[in-house]
C-alpha cells in the first residue's frame, strides 16, 4: 500500500516542473542516504581478526525500492 502511495504521489509531482524538481532532489538525497548506509554496513560486518579465509561474508538486503 505504501509502495502504490508512493507511486501515485510521484507520478503526481512529475507533472510540474517544481514537484519534478523535488523528486530530483529526494531521489539524489535517498541514494546518498543508502551509499552512506551500505558503507557504514561494510564496516560493522568486517572481523576483528585479520584472517581472510574465515571472513564472513555480508548478509545481502532486499533495497528498499
Amino acid at each position: 500500500m505504501k509502495k502504490l502511495f508512493k507511486l501515485l504521489l510521484a507520478r503526481k509531482m512529475a507533472k510540474t516542473p517544481i514537484g519534478l524538481a523535488a523528486l530530483a532532489i529526494g531521489w539524489y538525497l535517498a541514494r546518498h542516504r543508502r551509499q552512506k548506509h551500505a558503507d557504514h554496513e561494510d564496516d560493522h560486518t568486517k572481523r576483528a581478526t585479520h584472517d581472510d579465509h574465515h571472513r564472513r561474508r555480508p548478509v545481502l538486503q532486499r533495497r528498499p525500492y
